[in-house]
């Protein structure tokens, strides 16, 4: 059930190869991948290897350990990845900006749903 989950998660994240993902969690060739193809339990070295890759908190990967499936969509986990991403400067501006059309809709103002229709 673990690779599976990091399979799904490498697929949502656009990490084509476990290479790419040994050296985004910054551990030796062959760590990741091998396990994998053995379908041999994650050790804890792989664990944080997947977390630091997908920069996840380590406790979801040890989650998806133990057979539980990550709670969110590919769309969620694409926008947390592209978020991650940037510049901590412009994760503010977009958090700023999320947290105005929250407030805006939930006082139901349909000029930012027509607005952001104009701009798709």
């Amino acid at each position: 059930m673990f690779w599976k989950i990091v399979d799904q998660e490498m697929d949502a994240r656009r990490i084509r190869s476990y290479r790419a993902l040994e050296m985004a969690g910054g551990v030796s060739n062959g760590a990741v991948s091998a396990r994998r193809k053995d379908l041999l339990p994650p050790t804890p070295t792989t664990i944080q290897a997947v977390a630091d890759a997908f920069r996840v908190p380590v406790e979801v990967v040890r989650e998806w350990a133990k057979g539980r499936q990550p709670e969110h969509d590919d769309a969620e986990s694409e926008w947390l990845h592209l978020f991650r991403e940037l510049p901590a400067e412009e994760r503010r501006h977009i958090l700023i900006s999320a947290r105005a059309l929250l407030r805006e809709r939930l006082r139901g103002n349909d000029r930012v749903k027509c607005e952001l229709a104009e701009t798709e």
